[in-house]
């Protein structure tokens, strides 16, 4: 069985997927980083990362530009994970 915790971070992936696909990627990528801020380890931002370069990256063969919200969700998701370390407010 599904515990609690689990069934809403679930449903917040739903949630913030259907986001992704409705709202522009600015709007999308605030409501990401809060939800990184609150879950510890929110690995769920790299598929992010992935799914807005399939819509918004203009594939180039020379360059990484077409991985620039991947690259850019990894960094976030560590530069998140040393800053919660430092934070007193965040106990988990």
């Amino acid at each position: 069985m599904i515990d609690n915790n689990s069934l809403i971070r679930i449903i917040i992936f739903v949630v913030l997927f259907c986001f992704l696909n409705l709202l522009p990627w600015w709007l999308v990528s605030v409501f990401l980083l809060a939800v990184v801020m609150y879950y510890d380890q929110y690995y769920e931002l790299l598929f992010f990362g992935v799914w807005l370069d399939a819509l918004y990256a203009v594939p180039d063969r020379f360059s990484i530009s077409g991985h620039s919200f991947l690259l850019a969700s990894a960094a976030v998701l560590i530069i998140v994970f040393f800053i919660k370390k430092r934070l007193l407010w965040y106990s988990r």
